[in-house]
């Protein structure tokens, strides 16, 4: 079995913000401890912080709060297990295919954008004879 403390199971189940934990606790845990704390299952916990959430849910709710009221408990993980004959191999031309038939076309009519007119490069620089003769690169 794996148990996770899952504040905010227990929140939306009260309809309690996170908001209002903090401010129960205010000066005790830092906001953000308890923002962590509802925002996803804690991996660790430390025993004084959960005192104080528990404290805080008790001074809400009005009623006694264990941390059992917070434990999620799921079964192991299964073992994965993945054979190579399993996988399949995609099909190239059907995803091409369905590539092609969910394409928008373009639009290739009128005046493309941009000047019309020829680009003029100023100044004069040398030759591409010149840099292979002098050896740059």
């Amino acid at each position: 079995m794996i148990y996770r403390l899952n504040l905010n199971k227990f929140l939306e189940n009260h309809a309690i913000s996170a908001y209002r934990v903090v401010k129960e606790t205010t000066g005790l845990l830092a906001a953000n401890t308890v923002y962590d704390l509802a925002k996803r299952p804690a991996q660790r916990i430390d025993l004084q912080t959960i005192g104080q959430v528990l404290g805080a849910l008790k001074r809400i709710t009005g009623e006694t709060v264990t941390i059992n009221d917070l434990l999620e408990v799921s079964p192991e993980k299964p073992s994965i297990k993945t054979s190579f004959e399993s996988l399949q191999t995609p099909n190239f031309a059907a995803l091409i295919a369905n590539a092609l038939k969910t394409a928008k076309p373009t639009k290739t009519t009128g005046k493309p954008k941009g000047s019309s007119q020829p680009v003029q490069i100023r100044g004069v620089g040398p030759s591409v004879v010149d840099i292979i003769r002098d050896g740059r690169r």
